[in-house]
């Protein structure tokens, strides 16, 4: 009897241990997913940062030409377009940025033009523009 209290134990530790590792790994992850890195633009699927994050160097592509999100992803795995809710823009260069609710930054959709270089908002509602994201440029 007493050899099946001590086994029963044992189990209950090593169960103990095992939840305590997955709930300490999960809050790494999360917390990854809506830091946006220095020097990077970044969306994000859901309000407030939430859920998976596409980023985007604006140093690295060339002036004024056109990104399209058609077939990009999120960390998360879900796809970028028409889906964004939040933007982070830590890049350190002051520049114009045009979304477009048409591939290939086509003038005959909608498109919202806002000056950033550094900023955030939440919640794209505020600017009606909540998951219509199909391509941008920045133009410097």
């Amino acid at each position: 009897m007493r050899g099946r209290f001590k086994g029963f134990l044992v189990a209950l530790a090593l169960s103990v241990t095992t939840m305590m590792g997955a709930v300490v790994g999960v809050a790494p992850a999360r917390a990854a997913a809506a830091d946006c890195p220095t020097n990077y633009f970044c969306l994000f699927r859901w309000v407030n940062y939430g859920a998976g994050r596409w980023q985007i160097n604006p140093g690295a592509i060339s002036v004024n030409s056109c990104v399209n999100l058609n077939t990009s992803r999120y960390t998360d795995g879900s796809v970028v377009n028409n889906s964004s809710a939040s933007y982070v823009d830590n890049a350190s260069a002051s520049y114009t940025i045009v979304f477009y609710d048409w591939v290939d930054c086509n003038e005959a959709g909608d498109r919202n033009q806002i000056f950033l270089g550094g900023g955030r908002n939440p919640n794209l509602t505020t600017q009606g523009w909540y998951h219509r994201y199909t391509s941008f440029k920045f133009i410097w």
